[in-house]
């Protein structure tokens, strides 16, 4: 973890910003609900780059079958690869045309690049595979807090706990102190906080848009050198 904040800690940081030290106008169970929206509302608007929070697991196809269940606590697939023919590949996202039509196995050993769709808790893949392929899946997961080491998918306790990466938790502070003057009617005071909470956005996305601070984004180019299927240069 890179910089962990409890449950706790968020509360009592929230009830400063909105002036509730002590106050009975929302109760503990109140701001563990608004925490914990709060936070699953900073990783959605930083989907582009949500794997900071991202997890790996394998995967596999069946043969002959055209879906594959998603992990329990899949929110959004960032990444797929497999190896076929001994090369490396990112599967690409397919339409839902694509998936309607496809209704014969063909095998992913020939031809495009496969291509998956997330339709509600299934991989579709295109074309239907007719064997066993093992695939890497990085995902983004509903279960972003802790308890403990156990990964949860919503604050409960006062010791749970939020990866606020690098202060990026100062977001979630300020949407919930935001939301409790709201509640209040205190609009006026709820805005200051919004403004703020805007700036704090901005800077993080700029921070957190490019991981190593050595690499320059490289745009994703195609090579089809002796194969058919289209590969990212870094996973050859």
């Amino acid at each position: 973890m890179a910089l962990t904040r409890t449950c706790l800690q968020l509360e009592t940081e929230a009830r400063q910003r909105a002036d509730k030290v002590g106050s009975s106008f929302r109760d503990s169970a109140a701001f563990k609900r608004y925490l914990s929206a709060s936070c699953r509302t900073l990783v959605s608007k930083l989907e582009r780059i949500s794997d900071y929070w991202a997890t790996t697991v394998a995967i596999a196809t069946v043969a002959n079958t055209a879906t594959t269940a998603v992990p329990t606590d899949m929110w959004k697939a960032l990444s797929l690869r497999v190896t076929l023919n001994g090369t490396r590949v990112r599967l690409d996202e397919a339409s839902v045309d694509e998936i309607d039509i496809e209704v014969t196995p063909t095998g992913w050993l020939s031809g495009d690049v496969p291509r998956f769709r997330v339709r509600a808790g299934s991989f579709y893949w295109v074309p239907i595979p007719t064997a066993v392929h093992s695939i890497t899946l990085d995902y983004v997961p509903t279960t972003i807090f802790r308890n403990g080491a156990t990964p949860i998918s919503e604050f409960s306790a006062d010791a749970d706990t939020f990866d606020g990466i690098f202060g990026w938790e100062q977001w979630v502070v300020l949407d919930t102190a935001a939301k409790v003057l709201t509640d209040e009617g205190k609009g006026d005071a709820a805005q200051v906080l919004r403004q703020e909470q805007q700036m704090v956005l901005s800077e993080l996305i700029q921070a957190a848009s490019h991981r190593s601070g050595e690499d320059a984004p490289r745009i994703r180019d195609s090579w089809r050198g002796g194969s058919d299927y289209e590969v990212e240069p870094w996973h050859r």
